[in-house]
């Protein structure tokens, strides 16, 4: 729609909205995606920021067979922005090779935090691992949309 010239009174609001028959909350309706924004002044980003966060917070995903163990730069860069987010102190990130007991502790805050808990924290820390590269932005932002990314492997349920 935007791309097609969006609304004559000008772009201010955007939305999605995906039926699926018993998709809705517990299968009380076929509402599988509702999602909205309104009076906003980039509304296409925002919905897709806040779909991304509707996403990994409430539709599941398929358990995949495998999961991958934050290793290397991106374990390091993951520790670094939780000790940003004041999930984990500074110096359980001074040097991280791969994640262990306090970095795990840390990012469990973080998934609690953030309603992420339909995610096992393998499942979440596989997900970090593989999406850390094609995740952007900074802090908070970044950590949602690496998850986001590295969940697109699962079918969503």
């Amino acid at each position: 729609g935007d791309e097609a010239g969006g609304d004559s009174r000008g772009k201010q609001a955007a939305a999605l909205y995906v039926v699926k028959p018993e998709g809705g909350y517990d299968g009380g309706n076929d509402r599988w995606i509702d999602v909205r924004v309104d009076d906003h002044e980039t509304p296409i980003q925002e919905l897709e920021r806040v779909f991304k966060l509707y996403d990994v917070t409430l539709l599941a995903r398929e358990e995949p067979e495998e999961v991958t163990e934050l290793t290397g730069e991106t374990a390091q860069a993951v520790a670094d922005t939780l000790v940003d987010l004041g999930h984990l102190d500074a110096e359980d990130a001074e040097t991280v090779a791969a994640f262990a007991e306090p970095q795990r502790e840390a990012l469990e805050a973080f998934r609690g935090m953030n309603n992420f808990e339909n995610h096992s924290l393998p499942v979440v820390e596989d997900a970090l691992a593989r999406g850390w590269d094609d995740a952007d932005g900074e802090g908070e932002q970044r950590m949602v949309d690496a998850i986001w990314h590295g969940l697109q492997r699962l079918e969503r349920e």
